[in-house]
């Protein structure tokens, strides 16, 4: 009772944490039953069910049927590090900035989601490094490719003659 008192006095005051620091031992032996029981010496850590589960990878097989069925179902296809909304890597942003300000509707697939895909696109297309662009199934190429075309305007010429829509 008088180890309470203290606590509620300790809180009244607004004295803060530190002030219970010396109750804490106090509370420890006025509850020898907390001592024993055996939730203290239960972990979470002790038990599969508990532990953290690590997302499930597609086989490389698996990822390259994913690459080729989305380069095949979507006209302009980007692998990227990031999002459209959200790019995490220079080198995407500038690649969805170019396609967005020519007006031209694409998917995307973060590879940052799964190292599998990362390293999987890379084989598929032969190519080392992310973003990578397809138009119409072919694998055109990565950022200084891609800004390059722009460039040159034959990026739009490219996507003119795709399948690649504009948005309105």
């Amino acid at each position: 009772m008088r180890v309470m008192r203290g606590v509620v006095r300790g809180v009244v005051r607004g004295i803060g944490s530190t002030s219970l620091r010396p109750i804490a031992p106090q509370l420890m032996r006025a509850l020898p039953s907390l001592n024993s029981s055996p939730l203290r010496s239960f972990s979470f850590e002790t038990h599969d069910d508990f532990k953290p589960q690590p997302k499930q990878q597609l086989e490389l097989q698996d990822i390259h049927q994913l690459i080729q069925q989305d380069v095949k179902e979507n006209p302009l296809m980007v692998y990227m590090k990031g999002t459209p909304n959200a790019p995490q890597c220079g080198f995407s942003n500038q690649v969805v900035q170019i396609l967005k300000h020519m007006g031209y509707d694409f998917r995307a697939r973060n590879v940052l989601q799964d190292n599998m895909l990362r390293e999987g696109v890379k084989q598929f297309s032969d190519w080392p490094t992310i973003p990578q662009v397809y138009v119409d199934g072919e694998f055109v190429g990565g950022c200084d490719i891609i800004m390059e075309m722009y460039k040159t305007g034959e990026l739009e010429d490219l996507l003119e003659g795709s399948k690649a829509e504009k948005i309105a």
